[in-house]
């Protein structure tokens, strides 16, 4: 049997080991906030994880204390613009209260 011959291997995407890493970590704590906010959706805020006692409150506290860290580090790597994120932020602010039904936002 004939051996292949490979060329070098690159990523199809085009991404860097580190943007690839970064966008893998924003992902992973994203969907760790998206998990235990079903969590408090099923059972509530006051609820406490079975073998830890840790209340749903603090989980999601830490979850998106976790999410934070993971996009300053995808802002630090180029992966994400800190102008477009801090731009964003009013916007979104002043676009979703339509949609909000019990949350006055503070503009």
């Amino acid at each position: 049997m004939k051996k292949a011959k490979h060329k070098s291997m690159r990523q199809f995407n085009k991404l860097t080991p580190t943007q690839h890493e970064a966008i893998a970590l924003l992902l992973e704590e994203a969907g760790e906030v998206v998990q235990i906010c079903g969590k408090i959706l099923r059972h509530g805020l006051r609820s406490r994880h079975p073998d830890s006692y840790v209340l749903n409150r603090d989980e999601l506290g830490k979850e998106c204390g976790d999410f934070a860290a993971a996009l300053a580090i995808a802002i630090d790597t180029g992966v994400v613009s800190e102008d477009v994120v801090k731009q964003q932020q009013p916007r979104k602010l002043e676009n979703v209260q339509r949609w909000l039904h019990h949350i006055k936002v503070k503009l």
